[in-house]
């Protein structure tokens, strides 16, 4: 495995936890979390960071649609972001969501199957 495989796949990974963490946990004792707030946006968010993941999967897998799910997974997470983080971008909760947003775009965007 090369560095630059690495590198991908902690940034996927880092993607996947600081998105699910950041909508799963109270971290500015709002006494609610985003889960029990609007439970579609946060699968919604999951359902994407979870999608972005797709950009790992060799060419071979999927007819080589995986950078494309992969994309469409950080794309999901840019509006998500745009939509609902935004708005509330001085808490804890949209920090950790953008961090996990932009390691979701410069994962895929480092992927060796990219279309752009």
């Amino acid at each position: 495995m090369s560095t630059a495989d690495v590198v991908r796949l902690v940034l996927h990974i880092a993607a996947l936890l600081l998105v699910v963490l950041g909508i799963s946990l109270d971290l500015d004792n709002r006494g609610s979390v985003l889960w029990g707030d609007t439970w579609t946006w946060a699968g919604f968010a999951t359902l994407m960071a979870v999608l972005q993941g797709g950009a790992m999967l060799p060419r071979t897998a999927l007819s080589g649609a995986g950078w494309t799910l992969g994309a469409i997974g950080a794309g999901g997470l840019l509006l998500f972001w745009t939509l609902l983080m935004l708005p509330m971008i001085s808490t804890n909760m949209a920090f950790l969501v953008t961090l996990g947003t932009a390691c979701a775009v410069a994962a895929v965007l480092l992927s060796p199957d990219r279309k752009v």
